[in-house]
């Protein structure tokens, strides 16, 4: 199977919807959405929306597919992990309408029983959809923010039953868990581990493009960079900054990237960076 669907990132749901050129993108897509997924609460469905379409860009971003799963009972999880507006019966329609409607592609899940080995459904954007990422300036959106889940303790079915939650009594097992867990995860927050190179040293873009998981989520940060091989660049009266690494060529964004800088980018095979976002994988 294609790499690009193997290392498939899973639907995150703690992953942060306010960004405002996502709910900007989010409310032109509604009406559209809706039209062919039926829905009975406008809120809930719009937030569901939203965050399929962040984990569709979060997917764009790392230049990887994103895995769902189409199991009734991996959405039936009850209060405890607080997702109950996270519904199969919501989720999934508004996923079937952006596949139906062009702004998804997908691959449905595949299930090998002799080698015990089930793929979980996968959907990414289509070239459509990121063209609308463009134009809705989705590139200003340099990390991607996550809200801690409110349970650390979760409990799972096994990988042949689906892995998905499953609810349960506390005890004084899970509160000691919990307790130790928590205190740990505070503690590991708090701590920072900078690391220096040499002025010589030399950092590939393979590096780079194997620590973009990392960076995207804050969890390395980029604090200071140089190369020598820097140039200028100038369309529409608009100066960019550009380098090379490993003969691939980045222009920096500053957020004022415009359609006519994008379709020059795509058709002269540019990626786009910030320093600490890497675009390096042009899927269509």
């Amino acid at each position: 199977m294609d790499p690009f669907l193997v290392n498939a990132i899973p639907l995150d749901t703690h992953v942060v919807s306010e960004y405002p050129e996502l709910v900007k993108l989010g409310d032109h897509l509604f009406d559209e959405v809706t039209d062919v997924a039926k829905t009975t609460n406008k809120y809930r469905s719009k937030e569901a929306l939203k965050l399929i379409l962040i984990n569709l860009y979060k997917g764009y971003r790392k230049g990887r597919a994103v895995r769902y799963s189409r199991d009734k009972a991996f959405y039936a999880s009850g209060r405890r992990y607080h997702q109950i507006w996270f519904k199969y019966d919501r989720v999934i329609p508004i996923i079937d309408a952006l596949k139906e409607l062009g702004y998804a592609d997908y691959k449905d899940g595949l299930h090998y029983p002799d080698d015990d080995v089930l793929y979980q459904s996968r959907v990414w954007a289509s070239k459509k959809l990121i063209e609308l990422f463009h134009e809705y300036h989705f590139q200003i959106i340099t990390h991607f923010k996550e809200k801690p889940p409110r349970e650390v303790i979760e409990l799972r079915a096994s990988k042949e039953n689906g892995g998905h939650r499953i609810d349960y009594e506390d005890n004084h097992k899970t509160e000691t868990m919990r307790a130790n867990l928590t205190r740990y995860n505070k503690f590991i927050e708090e701590q920072e581990i900078e690391v220096r190179l040499p002025p010589d040293a030399e950092v590939s873009w393979q590096f780079l493009e194997s620590r973009k998981g990392n960076i995207l989520s804050q969890r390395i940060e980029i604090t200071k960079y140089h190369t020598d091989y820097a140039y200028h660049l100038v369309i529409d009266d608009i100066e960019y900054h550009e380098f090379e690494i490993d003969k691939m060529i980045f222009i920096i964004d500053n957020g004022n990237i415009s359609n006519n800088t994008n379709k020059y980018i795509s058709s002269n095979q540019i990626s786009i960076t910030n320093y600490n976002t890497y675009f390096t994988i042009h899927r269509t």
